[in-house]
């Protein structure tokens, strides 16, 4: 028996390379993106040089795709992984 294939025809987006996010979760995104890159600290390591997004979902419980999907600026996190992430930063950082 031949399988059968269904045809993926994605979004507008998709077909234009564009992401579907709101300007609002761009700049979070992009505010992730520059904290987790220059601002956290590698396991075993005492200053901050920055994390893979890997590292970052790990820390969080959550997928890597979740982490880059938040620094695409296509969907904002739940409060649930904002709580975590805020525990992660600390004060200091979520105020930059």
């Amino acid at each position: 028996m031949k399988k059968q294939t269904r045809k993926r025809t994605g979004t507008p987006e998709a077909k234009t390379g564009k992401r579907a996010g709101t300007p609002e979760a761009r700049e979070w995104g992009n505010w992730l993106r520059r904290i987790r890159k220059t601002k956290l600290t590698p396991l075993g390591k005492t200053e901050p040089s920055g994390i893979s997004q890997e590292d970052l979902a790990q820390r969080l419980g959550v997928k890597r795709s979740t982490v880059s999907s938040w620094e695409h600026g296509d969907y904002n996190p739940s409060a649930e992984s904002l709580i975590r992430l805020a525990n992660h930063v600390g004060y200091e950082l979520a105020l930059e």
